[in-house]
């Protein structure tokens, strides 16, 4: 759950294997890569979820997202190559579950109103790379895999977007720096999995006056306490 805005992804979905089979006025579909007539995801004029199921993300299929104009929210499962980015001025949501495929976020690179964008287990995320144009993100979220979590080479991307409001990192960052929080001057909430120092904590909460406290995974880091550990 992202947690300012308190939007969930769907989760009930109509499923076929052929594109015509959907009616006409569904709002959220799955779909795998051999998919029959994805052409025709086109004429579902209400279509607001894309659940994808796949190991390849085709051409095909981030052409017909860009063409899919009621589009709000699209979910990748499991994939391990990605074709062509997607481009699309309706996508609000962009979540990718166990994409081995994902080692940078370029496929949404083109989404200039995204706002939600969250990572699942995609272990082999290294950048952050393909967030630069992306002026509408509020809240941006990563979680590993229960065994792995992953490594990023820096936060820098994020630097002065003044809009995001919640950021979750369960992933480690290469440069150890969390100076790019420091300037999120909306931030209402900070998570993070891994250690930093004292004086990175101090930084973000001194740069970022609407966020009264770094959470951290054993308990969280205020301006007036420092450390304070979860008390369970």
């Amino acid at each position: 759950m992202f947690a300012v805005e308190k939007f969930e992804r769907p989760h009930r979905y109509d499923s076929c294997d052929d594109v015509a089979g959907f009616e006409k006025s569904v709002k959220s579909i799955a779909l795998e890569r051999k998919v029959k007539n994805l052409q025709q995801v086109r004429d579902l004029k209400k279509l607001e979820t894309i659940y994808f199921f796949s190991t390849v993300l085709p051409q095909e299929l981030a052409t017909v997202i860009s063409e899919c104009k009621p589009l709000k929210n699209l979910i990748l499962v499991g994939v391990r190559k990605i074709e062509a980015p997607i481009q699309s001025d309706s996508l609000l949501l962009f979540s990718a579950d166990g994409c081995s495929g994902l080692k940078d976020l370029t496929v949404i690179g083109n989404c200039q109103n995204l706002k939600y964008v969250k990572i699942v287990a995609c272990i082999k995320l290294a950048s952050l790379k393909g967030l630069e144009k992306l002026n509408a993100l509020r809240e941006l979220e990563i979680t590993g895999a229960p065994l792995s979590m992953g490594t990023l080479d820096s936060l820098k991307i994020l630097r002065n977007k003044k809009q995001i409001e919640y950021v979750s990192l369960a992933t480690r960052v290469h440069d150890s720096s969390l100076q790019p929080i420091s300037t999120l001057t909306n931030l209402k909430r900070f998570w993070t999995s891994n250690r930093y120092t004292d004086a990175e904590y101090e930084r973000v909460l001194k740069g970022c006056a609407k966020l009264k406290e770094v959470e951290l995974h054993n308990g969280v880091y205020t301006r007036d306490h420092g450390f304070v550990r979860n008390q369970d």
